[in-house]
């Protein structure tokens, strides 16, 4: 279950959606992830409410090629969403093995 203890800020609890896409090619996996963007908007949230989309081949690996492609295709990923006011109703959180938020985004 997904949102577990946000139920006070009207978020209930619900199932989480897996998704997994191998391709390595960043407009791929864009769209992928606005597959996921319309099972979410399409499904009631007793049915899916959050979705952990899989996308090993965007920055295989753990060294710095590899971390510098994943952060270019979560920047395209996040800007994509901003530019249809999405993020007003999606939160994204990015996993990745050599993942350092400072790094990326240094708080000043």
């Amino acid at each position: 279950l997904a949102a577990v203890g946000l139920e006070a800020r009207g978020v209930p609890p619900g199932p989480v959606a897996y998704r997994f896409d191998t391709s390595s090619d960043a407009c791929a996996a864009v769209g992928v992830f606005w597959n996921c963007v319309c099972e979410l908007l399409s499904k009631p949230q007793e049915e899916i409410s959050t979705t952990m989309l899989s996308l090993p081949a965007i920055g295989a690996g753990t060294d710095s090629e590899a971390l510098n492609r994943f952060a270019i295709v979560v920047e395209l990923i996040s800007r994509n969403l901003c530019l249809y006011r999405g993020d007003d109703i999606f939160g994204l959180v990015h996993f990745h093995p050599a993942y350092d938020r400072m790094e990326i985004h240094p708080v000043e």
